[in-house]
């Protein structure tokens, strides 16, 4: 399938069907006067924003000296130029009296929505309670993650290594319905599962083997036996 020019696009649900890497979102978000900072998901629901009439227009950062704001709870974000960086994270090190503190992957998500919305009012106490779980502003997506969890674990058995022309013969436990998202489309759509399954494929040396898996494996397996059989979720 020919992927249009975006131009050329008339909805959403159409965009969606085509596969955009995030330099192209960004590059598309520019050029049509949308913000264009952002995570890849960030950056399709200000695309999404945009067919539905509402244009999410960059924000102008504050331009202050942050040596000259002291730090306290009460400070402003966007007012003492907050970085992830050693001065913000010795200060959350005496608050949560942590030596060796971290921020979190949903302190950063918080971050970037506050400078994509230009939020004056969100302090270090609020961001302090996105660390503690309490405040649910922002939520890092770890979509990817889940997925480049899975091929490390699955490439890290020498059993797993290929599978050339899999097919299941068999499938086991119950059949439940979940989420799954997917390259070839944005977002996550539904679907249903097989708890287990057996699977006879070859290996490498094109000898034929039969193994079951289950749980996550036997999802994203199942996922990937659906491409080959030209289904998409």
């Amino acid at each position: 399938m020919t992927r249009p020019n975006f131009n050329d696009i008339q909805s959403f649900d159409e965009f969606k069907q085509y596969y955009w890497y995030r330099d192209e979102l960004k590059q598309i978000c520019k050029e049509h006067g949308i913000t264009h900072t952002g995570t890849k998901t960030e950056l399709n629901d200000n695309i999404k924003a945009y067919f539905n009439g509402e244009i999410i227009k960059p924000v102008k950062r504050m331009k202050i000296r942050k040596q000259d704001v002291p730090l306290t709870l009460e400070t402003k974000l966007l007012e003492c130029g907050f970085v992830l960086n050693g001065r913000f994270r010795e200060f959350f090190g005496e608050i949560t009296k942590t030596p060796n503190f971290k921020f979190t992957a949903d302190m950063a998500t918080a971050l970037r929505r506050v400078r994509s919305e230009g939020n004056v009012n969100f302090t270090l106490k609020d961001l302090l309670d996105v660390y503690y779980g309490k405040s649910d502003y922002a939520k890092y997506d770890n979509s990817a993650c889940q997925w480049n969890q899975f091929l490390k674990d699955f490439c890290r058995d020498e059993n797993n290594k290929i599978l050339l022309n899999p097919e299941i013969i068999k499938t086991m436990g119950r059949l439940y319905e979940t989420e799954e998202g997917c390259l070839s489309h944005i977002g996550v759509k539904k679907t249903k599962r097989y708890e287990k399954i057996k699977v006879a494929y070859y290996d490498v040396d094109f000898k034929k083997k039969i193994k079951t898996f289950s749980n996550y494996t036997a999802q994203i397996i199942q996922h990937e036996i659906d491409h080959c059989n030209g289904i998409l979720i």
